[in-house]
């Protein structure tokens, strides 16, 4: 029986089809003859046949093409006894690594797996044998059946989850990562790939979750597999774009749970830094001999990055695509790769790219027509230039379009010639501005003007500078002006473009053209004057000599007026300016100019004396009032005498004592003795030869009748007493008033 047996298991050698299907059928049939029989002792005749059977099996399985003798091949091994010696062949054979027996088993084992839920159930329990094998066969450069192995691994970690224990996932780590680093020096490119599709079963299974330590694994593996890809041909499509798939899995892992771990922190930081200086410089410098397919893997990539914009690394990485100018990059790709796969990711990317550099959604005006948008930017400008009431999507793209040519400009790039540009813009505006409903948003604009690397600042200086050469209407220079000191306000460093595009020279040349200015106009360059030099750096000014010349006209127009008795509000806008000239001067700027107001005599004369007639120090105050009134006594006609005589600081003072002393209950002592210095300068006054004629109006009868009923003996100051003597020597002072002064003077203090 025993040579029976093996001259039929040696026809299984035969050429012919035929023969060998008819032997398999006989050793089928020998095998169920053997399982069933009743007399059997458990004993198999064909068991000393196995190693041959299982070799000629396989090689039949592989080479045969007729289904009928495959199926006969598969009988025999779906026998039970059968198939436990077949067990026990494989764990020997994996236990000895014999490479022969480990290569036609690991075959026999990949062909067996198209019964895929009855081969699930037994690869489970395999998982701790394949991976030593992995380990063996990984030690031999090229081996075969280091691809079948893999595909058997990542079957079973891909199909069963969390099959894989925590130490096995270590021990597969570590061989696979031996793999990619041997790159192309061992591993075939298919290879390659079903490691790389391991590492991502890994990376998704519930073993690798919470398991820190394979985070090093994860980034070691990473740069591996990119510095392996990007040192081979790039001919092998699918071996690229299967290491940027593990690029990316594992970028979207470091984001995953707890992102703000060290070692997360550190995986993405590898990755960020491998895009950057590996993948990009890559991508720019290779575009025009790479296959589109790469091209996409590449810019899916970096868009991954982008939509992750809660990340500050997503920030760092849009500046490094701005950095190798990443507009005119995306058009050139358009150029090359014409189809709506490539369009529609560019414009995906550069909306994402927006929202990371802009905020606030900016580039969702890009993703709602990016299929829409064309690939050229000349055909974007002619967007521009359109206008249709039938197309629902016309002003969509314009937006879009608007976008990508402001934040293009907005990084120092130019998609197309200026003037075309410009002319694009110009016809945009024309065929819009019917829609007189449209408001400006000054906080955009402020915004803008306050950017240093765009023309904002200059179009509004060269707005407000033809408006008031051309003499413009009167409403419209106003807005402008109002719309600068509004912008200064709402952002301050709006203040600082203005300035260094020569605000204070466009207000010099204006001020000396125009004898007579309105009151509106003139209050409204005072506005802006006043905001922008409570908003300037002093560095800005430091050179800026137009200053001089607007202060000496701002004196000219206010301080020295004669016409009016009290502070307009222009004289006190020019107060408060030249009080911040001033200030800054401290600082090193405007010097000059502060030496135009120091240096007049009139304005020094009621700064240095008036104004101290406030000051806290009671001495100094009463001191000053005193030259004032002994200059006031001098009835000089002098300039600077008739100017102190009409000034408007006269009548200041003197409406605030009386306000204060007329005040109930704050007429005490020690408040009367303040306003000593304002009460001597009011006796100055009335000793004029001609008084004021603003005293009678500040003196009324109420007034005078208030300050009375607040003094008492014990208040009664020797000033006070002077100053109604004066009061009654001009007829001030009525008979009741008079009767109330003789009562207090009767009156002896305790």
């Amino acid at each position: 029986m025993h040579s029976l047996i093996s001259v039929i298991v040696t026809g299984l050698q035969l050429p012919s089809e035929e023969i060998r299907g008819e032997v398999l059928f006989v050793l089928y049939k020998l095998s169920v003859l053997q399982s069933t029989s009743a007399e059997g002792d458990g004993s198999d005749m064909l068991i000393p046949f196995c190693p041959q059977i299982l070799y000629l099996l396989v090689d039949v399985l592989m080479k045969i093409q007729n289904d009928d003798v495959r199926l006969n091949c598969v009988g025999p091994l779906s026998i039970p006894q059968y198939f436990c010696s077949l067990k026990r062949k494989f764990e020997t054979s994996f236990s000895e690594y014999k490479d022969p027996a480990v290569k036609m088993c690991l075959q026999v084992l990949g062909i067996l797996s198209t019964a895929e839920e009855t081969f699930k159930l037994r690869l489970v329990v395999g998982i701790s044998t394949l991976i030593p094998t992995l380990r063996y066969v990984a030690e031999v450069p090229f081996h075969p059946v280091q691809c079948e192995t893999l595909k058997l691994i990542y079957e079973c970690i891909s199909e069963c989850p969390g099959s894989v224990s925590t130490f096995q996932l270590e021990e597969l780590v570590l061989v696979l990562i031996r793999m990619l680093s041997d790159g192309e020096m061992g591993i075939i490119p298919e290879t390659f790939i079903m490691v790389c599709s391991v590492f991502v079963a890994l990376i998704r299974s519930p073993s690798c979750n919470g398991a820190l330590d394979l985070l090093k694994s994860i980034e070691e593996a990473t740069n591996h597999a990119i510095l392996a890809c990007l040192s081979v041909s790039e001919r092998n499509i699918n071996q690229i774009l299967q290491c940027l798939y593990l690029l990316k899995e594992a970028f979207a892992y470091s984001h995953d749970g707890n992102s703000i771990n060290s070692s997360k922190l550190e995986l993405r930081s590898s990755i960020l830094d491998i895009c950057r200086t590996h993948l990009l410089p890559r991508l720019v410098v290779g575009i025009n001999e790479m296959e589109e397919d790469i091209a996409l893997g590449l810019l899916e990539t970096f868009h991954l990055i982008l939509l992750l914009h809660s990340s500050i690394n997503a920030v760092e990485f849009a500046e490094s695509l701005i950095s190798i100018g990443w507009f005119s990059f995306s058009y050139e790709c358009l150029g090359l790769f014409t189809g709506d796969r490539m369009k529609n990711r560019i414009y995906l990317l550069l909306s994402s790219l927006m929202d990371s550099l802009l905020g606030n959604d900016s580039g969702q005006p890009i993703r709602e027509t990016a299929l829409h948008l064309p690939c050229d930017p000349i055909d974007l400008l002619f967007l521009l230039g359109q206008r249709s009431t039938k197309s629902l999507d016309l002003p969509s793209c314009q937006s879009a379009v608007l976008l990508i040519m402001y934040t293009s400009s907005l990084y120092d790039e130019r998609l197309a010639d200026e003037k075309l540009v410009l002319a694009s813009l110009e016809q945009y505006i024309l065929l819009n501005s019917g829609n007189n409903n449209q408001t400006i948003n000054v906080q955009t604009l402020a915004e803008l003007v306050s950017t240093e690397d765009n023309y904002g600042a200059r179009l509004v200086v060269c707005l407000l500078a033809q408006l008031l050469e051309e003499e413009g209407q009167e409403h419209d220079i106003i807005c402008v002006l109002n719309v600068m000191a509004t912008m200064v306000l709402i952002c301050p460093a709006v203040c600082e473009q203005l300035s260094l595009h020569g605000i204070a020279t466009k207000i010099r040349t204006w001020c000396y053209l125009n004898n007579s200015l309105s009151t509106r106009t003139y209050m409204s360059i005072l506005i802006l004057v006043f905001n922008t030099l409570s908003s300037v750096h002093p560095e800005t000014l430091s050179t800026d000599q137009s200053w001089v010349a607007v202060t000496m006209k701002m004196m000219e127009y206010s301080i020295l007026s004669k016409e009016v008795d009290i502070l307009s509000d222009e004289s006190l806008f020019v107060i408060g300016i030249l009080s911040l000239i001033l200030y800054l001067s401290t600082n090193k700027a405007l010097e000059e100019t502060s030496k135009a107001i120091l240096f007049n005599t009139c304005i020094i004369s009621m700064v240095g004396l008036e104004g101290m007639v406030f000051y806290n120090d009671l001495r100094v105050a009463k001191n000053c009032s005193l030259c004032l009134s002994m200059i006031l006594g001098w009835e000089k006609l002098t300039k600077e005498t008739k100017v102190l005589e009409e000034s408007s600081w006269c009548r200041l003072i003197i409406e605030e004592m009386t306000v204060s002393l007329a005040a109930p209950a704050l007429a005490s002592q020690s408040f009367t003795n303040n306003q000593r210095p304002a009460v001597l300068k009011g006796i100055a006054l009335m000793k004029l030869h001609k008084i004021p004629q603003w005293m009678r109006s500040v003196f009324d009868n109420s007034s005078i009748s208030g300050i009375l009923e607040n003094l008492a003996a014990s208040n009664l100051s020797s000033e006070i007493l002077a100053l109604f003597r004066e009061l009654l020597k001009f007829n001030f002072l009525s008979t009741e008033q008079i009767a109330t002064i003789n009562q207090m003077l009767q009156v002896t203090p305790s």
